[in-house]
């Protein structure tokens, strides 16, 4: 992805605003398995008229936002085309890894939803960034997270998330060339995990390898 250019990724259907008569939305779309390293701008922006059966989960996202003139993030979640008749967007969050972020940025932006579930990601940002955004009009009842992991951050733990982890989680090496993301033996984040959906890791390793579901990619 250049760091000069939009998104690395734009779901997003007809815009109401400017296609009042328009019917249409995206349903059962998965991103998964990816890595976004140093991109320009967000990494994933995920709205606009989209419906049910969204999943993003297994994918490693870093240092969002490094050459752009605006608030950039990893993944904005942007459900705001208001049109009657259409599905609200149901994003499922699982098992993600959010790293670094560059002064300014944050790892997860909330606009609006109909339901987002997030399980056992880890944002890791750095002191100067914020793990997450979210929209002062936006309904927190419609936010279901658990197991996640929240460090480094310049900002407190959400509210929402009811079973927050703020450890360390000890990844083998995330810097720069190496970027492994693998758990070093003792991290908080092997089997702290809730159940979900995922039955394989991002090397394609079944789910759960011990008592319970890891947290992280």
């Amino acid at each position: 992805q250049s760091k000069n250019s939009g998104p690395g990724i734009q779901i997003r259907a007809s815009d109401y605003a400017t296609e009042p008569d328009a019917i249409d939305w995206h349903q059962d779309i998965s991103i998964h398995d990816s890595k976004f390293i140093d991109p320009g701008r967000d990494a994933v922006v995920w709205g606009q008229s989209t419906g049910t059966g969204m999943k993003f989960y297994n994918n490693i996202v870093v240092n969002t936002g490094n050459n752009s003139d605006s608030t950039r993030s990893g993944l904005i979640v942007q459900d705001d085309s208001g049109k009657s008749g259409e599905p609200n967007l149901v994003l499922e969050i699982f098992n993600n890894v959010f790293y670094g972020q560059y002064p300014g940025e944050d790892s997860l932006r909330l606009v609006n939803a109909g339901s987002i579930l997030i399980k056992n990601n880890i944002f890791m940002a750095s002191d100067q960034t914020e793990n997450y955004w979210v929209n002062d009009g936006i309904n927190e009842s419609i936010i279901n997270a658990s197991n996640n992991i929240w460090i480094g951050s310049i900002q407190n733990v959400p509210s929402w998330d009811t079973k927050p982890i703020i450890l360390n989680p000890l990844f083998v090496d995330p810097t720069s060339p190496s970027r492994n993301f693998h758990l070093q033996v003792g991290s908080p984040a092997i089997d702290s995990g809730t159940a979900v959906s995922v039955s394989r890791d991002f090397d394609g390793t079944l789910r759960p390898q011990g008592s319970a579901f890891d947290i992280g990619a």
